[in-house]
């Protein structure tokens, strides 16, 4: 699964070079960008883009992308005073780059990757409070890439542009960022080198992941649904798999954006989704036709509810209707880091909800299989009396999914919805009610369950 989410975002922010980034495209909405204090601009430390387009407009210079002849040479070599690139540094914005200052010092602080690049997918705003504390002795270089890194997911490339300047044969830049960099500025026209294959670090992942994000807000403003859902199934894999830790708020929006999507995607019969059509007849129910397809193909995993759920059906059926039968193998996984459990069809992520975990380790990671369902479930607790449902003592809530293979566990609902996100069950995955009644219409008996730490 890391390897394909490491392609799909790669394969993905290719295509977004390619196709989208020739155009100045404005921040997404719920990028989460705040506003930033134009106050106290201080040697050393990077300008806001509030600052940064001041300066340009203070000396003529109009745009970023306008800065040219002597005012708008004069703005930004005030940027670059800003930057902390006086006289000597290592790259200069607007000019060439400094050359034959040796090798660089063994003690210089490059920063921390992991913590950049979260803060560019998360919080990009608050990358100015980190250049001034835990980045503070940043080289030059590396406050300019990262101020560059800012422009490119908060604003556009055309803006990001002029301030890119030196960072070409900067010695503390990797092939990979400058590739990246570069890759974007062009929008595709100068394909990146080949060093671009070896895995992104840390930093130009997060980089790369909010981009995909502010692409997947487009492509769901011009309802384009497919791909829409499609890169947020992406970013919600990417987000397990990234080297820093998951980001809750992020996860909660892309899981509202997926909803809408898939909405108009994986729940939509005219969807662009693996399928093959069957003809209702005459007496047939969805049960008669389940029994039907299964008997056909034993080693599929349908349930009712899912083939209503795509087609966007009722249980009453016409002779002669067709229904649109889903290919992709349904199963679940559950992360008990992020504290989420997904839905997926095939490799797609197609729904999404947060979750309360076992205490002190009890949810037990691992591979499980879909066993009984019960609607409005009782509880049989080991050594205690019988609980009925509905019961305030009873802590299933709506619907139980057992899982074999395990001892007792199972997804259930709950009595206690402010428990969700926290440690707080005897070893079951619970959900609100809501969302486990969504998961129990449309995950078949015998779908595979992946429990990872």
């Amino acid at each position: 699964m890391r390897g394909l989410v490491l392609f799909l975002l790669g394969g993905a922010v290719l295509y977004l070079a390619w196709a989208n980034y020739g155009q100045d495209s404005e921040v997404a909405v719920g990028d989460g960008v705040g506003a930033t204090s134009t106050q106290g601009v201080a040697r050393g430390r990077m300008m806001s883009v509030t600052e940064m387009e001041a300066a340009l407009r203070e000396a003529g210079g109009g745009e970023a992308g306008a800065a040219v002849g002597g005012e708008g040479e004069r703005a930004i070599s005030s940027a670059n005073r800003a930057l902390g690139n006086e006289k000597g540094a290592h790259t200069v914005v607007g000019g060439e780059p400094a050359r034959g200052e040796g090798p660089l010092p063994l003690d210089w602080n490059l920063g921390d990757p992991v913590l950049e690049g979260s803060l560019l997918l998360h919080a990009p705003e608050r990358m100015e409070e980190y250049l001034g504390g835990a980045g503070k002795g940043l080289s030059k270089t590396r406050k300019r890439l990262l101020y560059v890194l800012v422009q490119l997911v908060r604003t556009s490339p055309e803006k990001a542009a002029p301030f890119a300047r030196g960072l070409e044969d900067a010695v503390d830049v990797t092939d990979a960022e400058r590739d990246f960099v570069f890759g974007v500025l062009e929008s595709g026209r100068s394909r990146p080198r080949a060093a671009s294959s070896v895995a992104p670090n840390a930093l130009i992942l997060g980089a790369r992941m909010a981009l995909l994000a502010r692409e997947a807000d487009n492509h769901l403003r011009a309802r384009r649904y497919a791909d829409a859902a499609r890169l947020l199934s992406s970013l919600l894999l990417g987000e397990l798999d990234a080297p820093w830790a998951e980001d809750r708020e992020t996860l909660l929006r892309w899981t509202q954006s997926l909803s809408v999507a898939q909405a108009g995607h994986r729940w939509n019969k005219r969807g662009t989704w693996p399928s093959f059509e069957l003809t209702v007849e005459p007496g047939d129910s969805l049960v008669a036709i389940r029994k039907r397809i299964i008997a056909e193909r034993p080693r599929m995993k349908l349930c009712t509810g899912l083939i209503q759920r795509c087609n966007q059906s009722g249980e009453l059926l016409h002779p002669l209707d067709v229904l649109r039968i889903p290919t992709d193998r349904a199963h679940a996984l559950v992360d008990l880091s992020a504290r989420w459990a997904f839905y997926l069809m095939g490799e797609e992520v197609v729904a999404a909800w947060e979750v309360a975990i076992g205490l002190d380790g009890s949810t037990i990671p691992g591979a499980y299989t879909v066993g009984e369902k019960l609607e409005e479930p009782p509880w049989t607790p080991i050594g205690r009396p019988f609980v009925p449902y509905g019961h305030p003592d009873n802590p299933l809530g709506d619907r139980w999914i057992a899982w074999e293979g395990s001892d007792g566990l199972g997804f259930h609902g709950t009595s206690e919805p402010e428990s969700i996100g926290q440690e707080a069950s005897q070893g079951c995955i619970r959900l609100r009610n809501e969302d486990v009644i969504e998961l129990f219409e449309i995950l078949p008996r015998g779908a595979s369950i992946e429990v990872r730490p």
